[in-house]
């Protein structure tokens, strides 16, 4: 979550490190900046370890598309229990939109981005991330 920043700042990733231990969490400010204080504000819950537990991950090739959506599924027999997401470019003008459960697909989740109201000229990627497990 970002509290202050107003639209001037973004979600750009939400981490999950490979050995599932750890999570980092990163907001950018967009192009103009903001003048004021924000800060990011992050939780994680923790549990024992879950029978099966992998990280699948798959990732939108590098385009300027305005917008992006990536769904991730577990592998059969498995079950979501967390998400993640990151963006790579973008500059600060493309941001998180969504992750979420999409639970009428089955064990899946989803991941969305969209540039803000100016627009990036450049390419960007958006990789999306399932913790699943037994």
């Amino acid at each position: 979550m970002i509290v202050g920043g107003k639209a001037q700042v973004g979600l750009d990733d939400l981490r999950i490190t490979a050995d599932l231990k750890a999570v980092s969490v990163t907001a950018v400010e967009d192009e103009d900046g903001f003048g004021g204080g924000w800060r990011v504000v992050a939780r994680a819950v923790c549990t024992a370890t879950l029978s099966g537990l992998e990280l699948v991950t798959a990732t939108v090739p590098a385009s300027s598309s305005t917008m992006k959506a990536l769904g991730v599924r577990c592998p059969e027999g498995k079950h979501l229990q967390g998400m993640g997401a990151a963006i790579t470019g973008g500059g600060g003008q493309a941001r998180l939109t969504t992750i979420m459960a999409a639970t009428d697909q089955g064990p899946a989740m989803l991941v969305t981005a969209t540039e803000d109201g100016n627009g990036y000229g450049g390419s960007w990627t958006l990789a999306g991330q399932a913790v699943c497990a037994k």
